[in-house]
């Protein structure tokens, strides 16, 4: 009798180990959040800082373009300005006249410019401090990627990409850095899916865990 208990006793502890086991594995594998890739349209923003005109009835944004992103700007140029005084409100303005080269703090150049302001309202007081977010290029189509899931060894910049629960490291190219994300031109297309927690796997292919996002 006590035989087979004690065949019974080891029966128990094979099975319960091996429907355990595979819970076990499953909790020491990495967790990671994805991400799907695709295709988008974004704008290339300076950033510059100014105050607002007023001369009579017309409004305007006078801006301070420093020597660093002075060749990036022309007349023409769409943007957006903002302000403290403005709460979230936000006013969508075109440059329209580009100055000479002043001398700033610390003898660093700059050029004021001027952009006409659009839907104008009360808030625009003469004097107050503003940021413009000029658009000095258009990016159409292009695949884009949140900037925090590239990472960088001595190979390159790479990233993860997932296939259901594998995860395996790919190098890529990146180009512009934009409000969306990084840019990528290679080695990546519409559709994959990639890592966005990298930081968490280590080798060059590793089984994962998704977590939902």
């Amino acid at each position: 009798m006590k035989k087979y208990s004690f065949l019974f006793i080891i029966s128990a502890i094979i099975l319960i180990t091996a429907v355990l086991a595979p819970e076990f594995m499953y909790a020491s594998l990495p967790s990671v959040k994805y991400f799907k890739v695709k295709k988008q349209n974004t704008n290339l923003t300076v950033a510059v800082k100014g105050k607002i005109l007023r001369q009579g009835e017309k409004v305007f944004a006078n801006l301070f373009i420093s020597e660093d992103v002075f060749s990036k700007i022309k007349k023409g140029q769409n943007l957006t300005v903002s302000g403290s005084a403005f709460g979230n409100k936000t006013y969508k303005g075109k440059i329209t006249q580009i100055g000479e080269v002043e001398s700033g703090e610390n003898s660093i150049a700059y050029v004021n410019a001027r952009a006409k302001i659009k839907k104008r309202d009360k808030r625009l007081k003469s004097g107050f401090n503003i940021k413009a977010d000029i658009t000095v290029k258009k990016l159409k189509q292009k695949i884009i990627i949140p900037s925090y899931s590239i990472l960088q060894d001595s190979g390159g910049e790479y990233i993860y990409k997932l296939n259901k629960n594998v995860a395996e490291k790919a190098y890529i190219k990146t180009g512009e850095m934009t409000n969306k994300g990084t840019v990528v031109k290679t080695n990546l297309k519409e559709n994959e899916y990639i890592v966005l927690n990298p930081e968490k796997l280590k080798g060059k292919k590793e089984d994962v865990v998704i977590k939902n996002v």
